[in-house]
């Protein structure tokens, strides 16, 4: 019985040591991915920050108007509906199932499917779709009219 406690402590000891080290390595691989971006070096975008920024034009002047990071992007919250985001390079948009269906007869657009499963009222829209700040106002005045009709949350 003496035996086995000593060979169980050492046991737990290495487990502990590895589980720090490897806490140690993700937090210095964090820190280099860090000095990574500082340095300008090329490194993957959760969601396209220009495109971002346009939705937030877009949106300017609304009042409630909040962002929440969501589906690995950025979501817009109107009066705390989800209203449009950005995924990538591509729109985000809810705009209902009859919004939705009517959206998906036109170019660039098709249905999110961020689970793998097509998700009711939301579709993508591609990046020639939202090319000129005049169709990323449309889309978005889409998603709003949808949002706005949407008790406040």
């Amino acid at each position: 019985m003496a035996r086995q406690g000593r060979t169980q402590a050492p046991r737990a000891t290495a487990v502990v040591a590895r589980r720090r080290s490897q806490r140690f390595l993700s937090n210095a691989d964090l820190t280099g991915l860090r000095a990574a971006g500082a340095a300008g070096e090329d490194r993957a975008m959760a969601y396209d920050e220009a495109l971002a920024d346009r939705i937030r034009d877009a949106l300017a002047g609304r009042d409630v108007v909040t962002e929440r990071k969501m589906f690995g992007g950025l979501a817009f919250m109107v009066g705390g509906n989800m209203c449009c985001g950005v995924i990538g390079s591509e729109a985000m948009l809810r705009l209902g199932e009859d919004g939705a269906d009517a959206a998906l007869d036109e170019p660039h657009t098709r249905p999110m499917d961020f689970t793998g499963r097509p998700m009711k009222g939301m579709v993508y829209v591609a990046t020639p779709g939202i090319e000129d700040d005049a169709a990323v106002r449309c889309w978005v005045e889409r998603a709003v009219a949808f949002a706005g009709s949407l008790p406040p949350k």
